[in-house]
């Protein structure tokens, strides 16, 4: 299987490439978040349509981030299912990501509305988790179907004591309620490996590649028939 995150950038006409943290809170405080992430869904199934269509034995799967704003919309799941049924896809091939620090806003619409896109067939991953401070309990009423294991525990340097314990804890945990998990934001090789003797398989980082244009992953498909 073949996996990516989609992310966004600003080209900028005089700025240059302007990274999400720049723009994101503003176009979530202007309510146009929710029109970004149906760009950024949009243009990703038109990938993944060609992708399925020319690589059928590859089994791609992406990952695209949902705001919170996306899921305080009426009907949401529906309208999202029809995009990506018109795009000639399987709906468990798109991973929605949802920030666990969403649940703390409206938890009881962030649950009902995360059961309603498991209902439709879509595979949705709990991002940052462990960045916020209602981890355990958005663990405990959410069903996800995988976490996305935040990598700030740990410093730089990676001689974080306390940071490693967190993490190989909430590794254990994972297992022990049969959820698959991946890390974000690996940078090193030392951080890989250790992550690997925790009994973490899956990851995401610097250390694999940084992001990179559609064409160039595509490339890296196309590169490995």
């Amino acid at each position: 299987a073949f996996s990516a995150e989609a992310l966004v950038r600003w080209r900028h006409p005089t700025k240059g490439i302007l990274s999400p943290g720049v723009f994101v809170p503003i176009l979530e405080k202007s309510n146009y978040i929710s029109k970004l992430d149906k760009y950024v869904i949009s243009k990703t199934c038109k990938y993944m349509q060609k992708w399925f269509k020319e690589l059928p034995d590859k089994n791609i799967k992406i990952s695209v981030n949902l705001s919170r704003n996306d899921l305080l919309i009426e009907g949401f799941p529906d309208k999202l299912a029809e995009v990506v049924r018109s795009h000639d896809i399987p709906l468990s091939a798109l991973h929605m990501e949802v920030t666990e620090s969403a649940y703390i806003d409206n938890p009881e619409r962030l649950i009902k509305q995360i059961n309603n896109l498991r209902d439709k067939g879509f595979f949705v991953e709990m991002d940052d988790f462990g960045a916020g401070f209602s981890s355990l309990n958005t663990l405990k009423d959410i069903n996800v179907d995988k976490l996305k294991l935040d990598m700030k525990f740990l410093s730089g340097d990676n001689t974080d004591k306390k940071g490693k314990i967190i993490i190989a804890s909430i590794i254990k945990m994972a297992k022990a309620l049969g959820l698959p998990i991946i890390a974000e934001g690996v940078e090193t090789k030392e951080q890989a490996d250790m992550l690997l003797d925790f009994g973490c398989s899956q990851m995401q980082g610097y250390y694999f590649s940084k992001p990179i244009p559609a064409s160039e992953y595509e490339k890296i498909l196309y590169g490995n028939k």
